[in-house]
């Protein structure tokens, strides 16, 4: 069973990454029949794209707190056991779209948060983080394609389309589960002082001291490089199938523009973790990132209908490989998994917080000016940020348990 054990926790790991984007996209698939049969205002459309985010920002302070005192495993569970129950009632009771949409992205904020912690403590190859990472962008593509298909298979019961991917959740909650019962269990023996098992202990006290002057440097700029990918990434999730339906693309095409721009992705999300190795090669990459994403958003403003296949192709292709990178990094410059899980926290809580507010102001800008030119025009300006600071990231060393007491 010895030799099983990694294999499973890398299978729950997989299962977990599907489960991190379908409650958005499959929302984004349908946003526009959501908002009629609701009664949505056009503040609650963009607060209902930006609440799973708002939450992912909001809850990331108490992911390690729970882990530190739970374990990462029982944290894990307990993340697609609340995602499967927040989609269940969101789907029985529409009155709680708004309220188990925030519930969904807290814990989404679980899964995202301890997936570089998991695979550090599993000791995961590039490859298999390359792997994990891309099951994020298969779990998008999934939820943006089958929703409508699920729909009108219900004889257009939307409350089908959001409920089916409770059982998705559900499934990874019990590999997380069975995983977890394989390796002696999910909640970790604790001391007699009522703490975590002694190494865990230590391993965490030493996360909570790692970020010393250079410590501090190296996750302000991964923080960075992971927001500006984030409030990237988010904004084509939430508002792609709303610029493409006002561009006079049927909404069943511009959802599965959406499903395309999360599985063009999928190779350069498992290629990119892949070179950490070579550091001269991925600074180019980053660089490179940085400028395609731009030129996409440029191209998506400018080539109207007939050119968002190419523009949503480079994007869904380019906004991948930096979303794969910004996991790589906080894998790859962190010294064990009690750092690369505080490291995570601090990024992804940042990262989130202004995804969430670069998601409403990208709406925000739209509604004001009447058009997407300049949410457009601001994006690309981002992509060319984000590529300056993941040049600058990459080139960081390591953060290490010894590094607070060697600065300060």
């Amino acid at each position: 069973m010895k030799r099983a054990v990694p294999l499973l926790g890398l299978l729950a790991a997989f299962a977990v990454g599907l489960n991190l984007r379908p409650a958005i996209t499959s929302v984004a698939a349908i946003l526009q029949e959501l908002t009629a049969t609701a009664g949505l205002a056009p503040a609650d459309v963009v607060l209902l794209s930006s609440l799973p985010v708002a939450a992912f920002g909001l809850s990331a302070p108490l992911i390690p707190l729970l882990t530190r005192r739970l374990g990462t495993e029982l944290v894990l569970l307990a993340s697609m056991l609340l995602l499967a129950g927040s989609l269940g009632m969101r789907a029985l009771v529409p009155g709680l779209l708004l309220l188990c949409t925030f519930t969904a992205g807290v814990a989404i904020m679980g899964g995202s948060i301890l997936m570089p912690q998991y695979l550090k403590e599993l000791r995961a190859s590039p490859r298999a983080v390359g792997i994990a990472t891309t099951t994020f962008g298969v779990g998008a593509a999934a939820g943006a394609s089958l929703t409508r298909p699920v729909v009108a298979a219900a004889g257009g019961n939307l409350s089908a389309g959001l409920g089916i991917w409770t059982v998705l959740a559900i499934a990874a909650a019990v590999l997380v589960w069975v995983r977890a019962a394989s390796a002696g269990g999910a909640v970790p023996v604790r001391e007699p002082g009522g703490g975590l098992p002694a190494p865990a202990a230590a391993a965490a006290r030493g996360a909570a001291r790692v970020f010393g002057p250079e410590g501090r440097r190296t996750a302000a700029l991964i923080g960075a490089v992971f927001g500006l990918q984030a409030i990237l990434y988010f904004a084509v999730s939430s508002w792609l199938p709303t610029i493409q339906d006002e561009a006079g693309i049927d909404r069943g095409t511009a959802a599965n523009m959406l499903a395309w721009f999360s599985a063009v992705g999928f190779i350069s999300t498992l290629l990119t973790p892949m070179l950490m190795a070579h550091l001269r090669l991925l600074r180019l990459a980053a660089a490179l990132i940085g400028a395609c994403v731009a030129f996409g958003f440029g191209w998506l403003a400018l080539g109207g209908a007939a050119g968002s296949f190419g523009a949503i192709t480079l994007l869904g292709f380019s906004q991948s490989a930096a979303f794969g990178l910004s996991m790589a990094l906080i894998v790859a410059k962190t010294a064990n998994g009690a750092i690369a899980g505080k490291l995570s926290a601090v990024s992804q809580g940042f990262g989130y917080v202004a995804a969430a507010l670069g998601s409403a102001l990208i709406g925000g800008l739209r509604t004001w000016t009447g058009s997407w030119n300049a949410s457009l025009a601001l994006m690309s300006l981002l992509a060319l940020a984000m590529g300056v600071v993941a040049v600058l990231a990459v080139g960081r060393e390591a953060i290490s348990g010894a590094e607070h007491g060697r600065e300060e």
